[in-house]
């Protein structure tokens, strides 16, 4: 490389020599030139050399810089040391740096004259002055290109003009950081030139620091793929493009956006570059998609009271029609019967009587439930005595079945829960394993503990049920009945009312079972620190 530098010296040198050469070899037939035509030639170079119109530079085939004259140094505000060695292309905008150093490249390979294009030229204080930029090659001896001559031309009135060009800049600026939204500014070939307040405070980015930059520097790898698609569908056909992107701040908060990017242009109506306007619609799309849920629980709902209204009209019509039907017999023939009739009457208007109690009680708390009026009220359960009392309620219809309803559930084991509604999951559960279980049968219920749950489990080998059928019994859409082993006729809403239950509480049901086997139902409760200090 120190070849090149001593090149250009020898370049200037060997001009001087030659015009001085020239000035003292006289005038004779062979020769043309006289002292006073060499004179000339040297105040034209001198006056070329330091032309205050343009800027001139001397670089090696490498791009360094030899030799610079004093008009380039006055606009740029440097120093000759200061550039002296450094690339030509280093002192222009890193955007426009790559296409200007392939101009040059022409005048090896091309062998063209000169090559002429628009650059802005980088100044000491880092301001872009736009000017006209002709390169051409000095050549040898042997006709190869040894050194290039830069002339460089501020655009014409560039100097008058740059206290209109402040102005406008900062006026440019006060408006793009009145706007609310974030707002970045691109050249035609996708790379940043600036942004204002509102988009350094959404990326963490400085203006100036995104300079230069592409949207993989600045943007998350998904936003920067989709800014990069649309910067080439914009390029291709001029047009606004709206897109949608989810980003993270660094602090983990996420946003929701949208970015509307359109193109601007030069004065002679060339693509320039691309806007974008970034809109934070965070709260908006939450608005959207609790508008959504609220519709879908509204849907939800009207569908779950139409269905309620079918179960009430349907379950309810019959054991009225038994009670009204077997009471009638009673009130208008009662010494018709026998006691042994009348006994059998009075037990299926009781049983119509308990079958419509259940199921009016039910129903009402499945419309708590759907009003969410029902708040769990924790405290401290000895599950050993609180699954006795709740086989005590129950054991009527086991033993009218002669089922056995067995607490294996060891003894001080613990539970912080609500006992209303533990209550009416377990009774709900174990009528259901007594109305599905043969008789002379057993239903066992057990306990035990993880590190997260209470988990209780109520086994039958009763009918079972298909795997497929599952979950329908937890689906008040579908809402399936069925008869017990008994004929004994369900509502079809105790387990879907446990399961509500049970989310109240934060709880889960799992139902295992196979056709003719059995059943088993699982109940998992959130194991409270209480529960431990309890124990």
């Amino acid at each position: 490389m120190d070849s090149g530098r001593n090149s250009a010296t020898n370049f200037t040198e060997a001009l001087n020599q030659i015009i001085n050469s020239l000035e003292y070899s006289g005038f004779d037939e062979e020769n043309n030139f006289d002292s006073a035509y060499v004179s000339i030639f040297r105040e034209e170079t001198v006056a070329l050399w330091n032309n205050p119109a343009f800027g001139a530079l001397i670089t090696g085939l490498n791009g360094k810089i030899h030799r610079v004259n004093n008009t380039f140094l006055n606009f740029t505000g440097y120093d000759e040391e200061e550039i002296s060695g450094s690339k030509w292309s280093d002192l222009c905008l890193t955007v426009e740096k790559e296409e200007a150093e392939n101009n040059v490249e022409k005048l090896i390979y091309e062998k063209n004259r000169f090559v002429h294009f628009r650059l802005s030229v980088l100044t000491k204080s880092a301001k872009a002055i736009p000017t006209d930029y002709y390169v051409t090659a000095i050549f040898n001896g042997n006709e190869k290109p040894e050194e290039f001559l830069h002339i460089v031309i501020p655009h014409e009135n560039y100097f008058s003009a740059e206290p209109i060009v402040k102005f406008q800049k900062d006026f440019l600026h006060t408006l793009l950081n009145s706007i609310p939204n974030a707002v970045y500014y691109k050249n035609n070939k996708g790379i940043f030139l600036g942004c204002n307040k509102k988009f350094e405070e959404l990326f963490d980015e400085k203006a100036d620091e995104i300079f230069g930059k592409s949207e993989y520097e600045i943007f998350p790898e998904d936003i920067a793929a989709k800014d990069y698609n649309t910067d080439l569908e914009i390029v291709r056909s001029p047009q606004n493009i709206l897109f949608s992107a989810t980003y993270f701040k660094p602090d983990g908060r996420k946003m929701e956006l949208e970015i509307n990017k359109s193109a601007f242009f030069d004065k002679d109506g060339k693509l320039a570059g691309i806007i974008g306007i970034i809109n934070d619609v965070t709260r908006r799309k939450e608005f959207e998609i609790n508008l959504l849920e609220s519709q879908e629980k509204l849907k939800k709902s009207n569908k779950n009271k139409d269905k309620l209204f079918s179960v009430i009209s349907h379950n309810l019509r019959s054991p009225f029609t038994t009670i009204l039907g077997f009471s009638d017999i009673l009130v208008d023939e009662f010494d018709n019967y026998s006691d042994e009739d009348k006994k059998s009457f009075a037990s299926e208007i009781r049983k119509s009587a308990q079958f419509a109690y259940s199921l009016l009680n039910n129903l009402l708390l499945w419309t708590k439930i759907q009003l969410g009026n029902l708040k769990p009220v924790e405290e401290f359960l000895d599950l050993t005595i609180f699954i006795d009392e709740v086989i005590h309620n129950i054991k009527r219809k086991a033993d009218k079945k002669s089922i056995v309803l067995e607490n294996r559930i060891p003894e001080h084991f613990n539970v912080f829960a609500d006992k209303t509604m533990l209550g009416n999951i377990m009774e709900n559960i174990l009528d259901n394993a007594i109305k599905f279980s043969y008789e002379k049968s057993r239903v066992v219920i057990s306990a035990s503990k993880s590190e997260q749950y209470v988990q209780l489990e109520i086994k039958d080998s009763g009918t079972g049920i298909n795997a497929g059928d599952i979950p329908k019994l937890l689906n008040f859409e579908e809402h399936i009945t069925s008869y017990g082993t008994g004929n004994e006729k369900g509502t079809g809403l105790g387990l879907i009312i446990c399961n509500e239950l049970l989310k109240i509480m934060n709880g889960e049901l799992l139902i295992e079972s196979q056709k003719d086997i059995g059943t088993t139902v699982i109940v998992k409760l959130p194991k409270s620190a209480h529960v431990d200090k309890g124990e």
